[in-house]
């Protein structure tokens, strides 16, 4: 679930203003490496009116080996890159709404411009809060490192036990919370009591009836 830089280079035209990545990502846990990132960058240098956003809001929630590499990082990207970022994941704070974005001032000034008009400001709570986070330490610092521990514990958990299921596909996430599962096998297959589970939809209402377990499609 990583872009092929080859096949990217392909797809760009002279109408191609942004390039969107997000690492780790959401919803696949896929991490880029440095060496791919290095790549794209390589392939963006070529196009002067092309940007990245860079979501990397999932950047200390990650599994070594895997390692984080921010694009704007590298050998001129920085002019190039709006770096998105937050307190939601790592820091466990979902629905404070806090989160901010880096990046050249033009475009930062610009995106004030619009800002200012839609969200306003960060709630002083929210602030507060961010505040407190910072304080635990680089990435976190201990809080943080034992929360990414626990989530690699469910991940192996999770990725055996799914990988043990006839059938299902999955690929073990490098980063983040979650599970890219394809069940698509399962598609077509007629179930008593409930009918033919059709796709992904049927699938998940199937799971919900049945086995009390919510999935997200």
């Amino acid at each position: 679930f990583l872009l092929d830089p080859e096949l990217l280079e392909s797809n760009i035209t002279e109408k191609s203003r942004l390039l969107i990545l997000c690492s780790p990502s959401n919803p696949t846990g896929s991490v880029y490496a440095k060496k791919l990132l290095e790549k794209i960058a390589e392939i963006v240098a070529k196009h002067p009116r092309l940007l990245v956003l860079s979501d990397e809001i999932y950047e200390h929630i990650i599994y070594a080996p895997a390692t984080h590499t921010s694009f704007a990082s590298l050998p001129g990207m920085w002019e190039r890159t709006l770096t998105v970022n937050g307190f939601s994941k790592a820091f466990a704070m979902t629905g404070w709404r806090l989160g901010y974005i880096a990046g050249p001032k033009n475009f930062i000034a610009a995106c004030n411009k619009i800002q200012s008009q839609s969200t306003s400001g960060a709630s002083s709570i929210a602030q507060k809060a961010g505040v407190a986070a910072l304080g635990l330490g680089y990435a976190g610092g201990e809080v943080v490192s034992t929360m990414v521990k626990a989530f690699r514990e469910r991940r192996d958990f999770l990725v055996k036990s799914f990988g043990e299921l006839e059938g299902v596909k999955i690929s073990e996430p490098q980063g983040a919370f979650y599970l890219f599962i394809d069940f698509s096998s399962y598609y077509g297959i007629e179930v008593e009591g409930f009918g033919k589970i059709e796709n992904s939809e049927s699938l998940c209402r199937y799971l919900l009836d049945k086995g009390q377990v919510c999935f997200i499609e």
